[in-house]
């Protein structure tokens, strides 16, 4: 039996239930629900610093190479369901060289099928107008690039219904329809499992171009000691 109220919610072979009495009509509401578990990036894929520029491209490539990002698909209650995955990719830095700050890259979510592993592709033309877009530019502020976040957000199956459920409908009619696994109830009670993965860093080329987007990036002694390869 778990004592312990930090690891009440930490059993990922557990069913958790969600039982509420209506005091004023002895009504009672109930859900479930399990953990998500065994999700995993491919190590391959975030090893070494990200590479969004590429000064000399092979022949039919352009400048702006992208970050691909696979996993293995993740168990929900002992089995693969259809699961909805969303890696977030937030961007620190330091600004006259006292105040860390960051900004979050939101990537759309992505729908997976049982037991099929699954990708998302990181622009890097897309990484840099992001980072145009979303910090000023000021000319009194110098900057220093830090560190990258990969944020990764894993929503169950009742999660994943209600998502595609709620979808803009492409047909005539506009009527949406209810998605609810609460007995005598509306709503969702579901789990969601969130990992960070932090201090990944951009490789020489990348950093170099990103100080010419005239947003007074400049580069650290460690960073000026990297080769552009």
């Amino acid at each position: 039996m778990l004592t312990d109220s930090e690891d009440l919610f930490d059993d990922s072979s557990a069913v958790y239930n969600l039982v509420i009495l209506n005091k004023e009509n002895n009504e009672i509401t109930t859900s479930s629900t399990n953990l998500i578990t065994d999700f995993e990036l491919i190590k391959s894929d975030i090893s070494g610093p990200f590479r969004f520029y590429d000064p000399t491209p092979a022949l039919g490539n352009t400048n702006f190479p992208f970050k691909k990002l696979r996993w293995s698909s993740a168990i929900y209650n002992g089995s693969y369901s259809d699961l909805t995955y969303q890696i977030d990719l937030q961007i620190n830095y330091l600004e006259d060289n006292k105040d860390t700050l960051s900004i979050l890259w939101k990537q759309a979510p992505i729908i997976s099928q049982p037991a099929k592993d699954g990708e998302i592709i990181l622009e890097g033309q897309q990484f840099f107008n992001f980072l145009s877009n979303n910090i000023s530019q000021d000319p009194n502020k110098i900057r220093n690039f830090l560190s990258l976040d990969l944020i990764i957000s894993i929503g169950s199956p009742e999660l994943t219904k209600y998502i595609n459920i709620n979808q803009p409908s492409s047909g005539i009619s506009q009527e949406r329809l209810e998605y609810t696994n609460i007995n005598n109830g509306i709503g969702i009670f579901s789990s969601r499992s969130t990992r960070i993965l932090s201090f990944f860093n951009l490789d020489r080329c990348s950093l170099d171009h990103l100080l010419t987007l005239e947003r007074n990036f400049v580069l650290t002694d460690l960073q000026n000691q990297l080769q552009c390869q």
